[in-house]
């Protein structure tokens, strides 16, 4: 879980980090169609200009709609994942609190155990306080018929 949420947060940065960067080298993330240039081997401001500016624009357009919409969906997704799990933890915090709430409520009452708690849904039983016993199943042998019966104190 920590894993992948850390994982698109690093998606979501680099794609962010992305582009800021190509903001930072074309403003309003348009190429332009004319650049002067004064860079060596030129001895003086040249005039360059780049071929198929609109293609490359609408293809650059593309690619940063595309980087912005995989950011708003790794938000979502982290958004999403840390809900998910809060409600989980609410969830069993919500359990946990009212198993401990019925066990104070019957340790004290005269029945010594309680059945079908939360966290036994097995059918087992659960024996709260000091003085329960849990309950003896007395086994005796009917001598008439020779068959064993089962018998509750």
């Amino acid at each position: 879980w920590w894993t992948y949420l850390f994982s698109l947060l690093v998606k979501a940065a680099v794609d962010i980090a992305f582009l800021y960067i190509f903001h930072r080298l074309y403003e309003n993330y348009v190429l332009p169609r004319l650049v002067k240039c004064s860079i060596t081997p030129c001895p003086n401001v040249v005039d360059c200009f780049i071929s198929r500016p609109t293609e490359k624009n609408l293809f650059t357009i593309f690619m940063l709609s595309t980087s912005a919409l995989c950011v708003l969906l790794n938000i979502m997704e982290v958004s999403y994942l840390v809900g998910k799990k809060c409600r989980e933890c609410a969830a069993t915090h919500r359990t946990k609190e009212a198993v401990l709430s019925n066990i104070q409520t019957t340790s004290g009452s005269d029945s010594c155990h309680k059945e079908e708690s939360p966290l036994l849904t097995s059918g087992r039983t659960m024996f709260i306080g000091r003085n329960c016993k849990p309950p003896v199943i007395k086994i005796t042998a009917n001598s008439e018929d020779g068959a064993e019966t089962l018998t509750c104190p």
